[in-house]
């Protein structure tokens, strides 16, 4: 009986120490993703502050999806290149301040404002002078290697498009 009581003390210390090992090991495994995240945001800020859509498209996954206000706007990075290049034209000043970022697991939570001035097309309008003031909110996913694999964008596109110019018109009910 006293070998029995033995043998099983042993099995319960291990089996403590064994899943001890196993919390640390993950909680490890998360502090390195969320410190890739971290790092992978700020090269994201980089590549629209500074213009440069090939170095945005480093941060993708090959299959990288964007949805904007709840709508999947498109998939792949061309896609994302495409976006940045029609906002890069139509506001070449285009600055993003990013005001509000936590990191949890494999996404980041980001309040931004981006503002520029409408010196160039865009969406097949020519340029208006105005400035523009947009806030949002980003939801972004990650892979295992810190890659972007999916954006959820929110923000007040009504506002954006009518302070360069655009106005909304009542539905015509006749």
């Amino acid at each position: 009986m006293k070998l029995w009581n033995t043998t099983a003390a042993i099995l319960i210390v291990a089996f403590f120490i064994s899943c001890d090992q196993k919390v640390e090991e993950k909680e490890t495994t998360t502090n390195n993703l969320e410190e890739t995240i971290r790092e992978t945001n700020e090269i994201r800020y980089q590549a629209w502050n500074t213009g440069n859509p090939d170095l945005m498209e480093a941060q993708l996954s090959d299959d990288f999806v964007r949805y904007a206000n709840g709508d999947i706007e498109f998939e792949g990075k061309s896609g994302y290149t495409n976006l940045m290049n029609m906002y890069l034209t139509g506001f070449p000043d285009l600055h993003f301040e990013y005001e509000l970022v936590a990191v949890k697991n494999n996404k980041s939570f980001t309040k931004w404002t981006a503002t520029g001035t409408n010196a160039g097309m865009f969406n097949g309008a020519p340029a208006t002078g105005n400035q523009i003031m947009v806030h949002g909110f980003s939801v972004i996913t990650y892979n295992d290697e810190g890659k972007i694999i999916k954006e959820e964008a929110y923000m007040d596109n009504l506002k954006a498009y009518t302070s360069i110019g655009y106005s909304l018109a009542p539905p015509n009910v006749d």
